[in-house]
């Protein structure tokens, strides 16, 4: 792919504003260990900046999503001669098990994965966590019993080392009740099993904001740490900042006549005699149709979206003559993220994981 450093199209990251976040999860836990989540890219935001960010503040252990990511996290672990521990979420085929390094911990969410994983002949040692499945039904051991018969698998091998167990919730966002019941089932669980666990964890994004297992010595702070997924209402009472805001540029101003149209299909006609921009983002670069008639801001103006968006730029509605090159925001101090998902009927970490590597990251510090 393309390096994206030419085109006036940015996604600009507030490192210190990702500081302040995971400050402020960890405020609430100053007694426990947290595991950023960088899956995906560190949710489109770049695993690379944000990852030194987080390790020069001390931060060392972290999760991502499967293997691949643990290898491109530990290069940059390794480039820059870091100590630091990383949990895979996803299930690492058999035939890649000798991969797995020393420092990693893998998941184990299925019992028959692991009675296989005995019969593969391997000889590395690996640090897992058990995954229990508390009621998000997604991943993970089910009843206490599989989970006491996972864990005796386990011990009976010395090449699993246990190092810890968890589990997810699934509406730590939306139903306190229904967190708790998760968290009590988790609790159960833990009561009922005869070891001691290094790490035992179970918050999430919002469930970092609450503390409903006190049983547990770890969480795992996703979207929150980037400014996503929680209530508008959370930002100000927690303190906690969207690290991310999309700009561009009007690349082209015209004057269009009333009654003409723009855009294919002519799915914009002219009331008036009109203004109108040309933005160089569409939807290859994951800025999706569903914009259309929603506002972008310009140089202290809401400007609405006209015309289908096109794969690589978009028309908006000028309020008068502007100049080519002024800052377009699609997102950001003026257009929160959540407002955009809440108009597009997603949630945000859909909106951002969706901006492709076309659009050029910039950090500041």
């Amino acid at each position: 792919m393309a390096e994206a450093i030419h085109r006036p199209t940015w996604l600009e990251i507030d490192l210190q504003a990702l500081l302040n976040n995971v400050n402020t999860v960890q405020s609430f836990h100053r007694e426990r260990t947290i595991w950023p989540v960088l899956k995906a890219n560190a949710y489109h935001h770049g695993v690379g900046p944000i990852a030194q960010t987080l390790i020069d503040a001390g931060i060392s252990h972290f999760s991502v999503s499967n293997l691949d990511e643990a290898i491109e996290l530990q290069q940059i672990f390794d480039t820059h001669k870091i100590d630091a521990t990383i949990l895979i979420f996803g299930d690492v085929l058999y035939e890649n098990i000798a991969l797995v390094r020393s420092n990693w911990c893998l998941t184990m969410s299925q019992l028959e994965w692991i009675k296989g994983a005995k019969e593969y002949d391997f000889s590395n040692q690996l640090h897992v966590h058990l995954e229990v499945d508390s009621g998000m039904h997604r991943r993970g051991l089910q009843t206490l019993e599989e989970t006491k018969v996972a864990l005796a698998e386990l011990l009976s091998d010395e090449r699993f080392v246990v190092d810890g167990i968890y589990t997810h919730f699934a509406v730590a966002d939306t139903d306190v009740a229904g967190t708790e019941q998760q968290a009590a089932y988790f609790r159960d669980i833990l009561h009922h099993l005869d070891y001691e666990f290094t790490h035992v964890h179970c918050a999430n994004s919002n469930g970092a904001l609450l503390d409903v297992s006190k049983e547990c010595n770890g969480l795992r702070p996703g979207a929150i740490i980037y400014g996503i997924g929680i209530h508008p209402e959370d930002y100000q009472q927690y303190g906690i900042r969207q690290i991310a805001s999309l700009y561009s540029s009007l690349v082209e101003v015209k004057q269009i006549k009333k009654g003409e149209h723009v855009g294919y299909g002519w799915s914009y006609q002219a009331g008036q005699d009109e203004w109108i921009g040309i933005i160089p983002i569409g939807y290859a670069d994951g800025w999706v149709l569903g914009n259309q008639g929603r506002s972008v801001y310009i140089d202290g103006h809401y400007c609405e979206i006209i015309g289908r968006v096109c794969m690589d730029q978009m028309m908006v509605r000028l309020p008068g003559l502007m100049p080519a090159g002024v800052t377009v925001e699609l997102f950001g101090s003026h257009i929160p993220l959540y407002q955009v998902a809440q108009e597009l009927g997603t949630i945000d970490y859909e909106v951002v994981c969706l901006l492709d590597e076309r659009i050029m990251r910039t950090y500041i510090k």
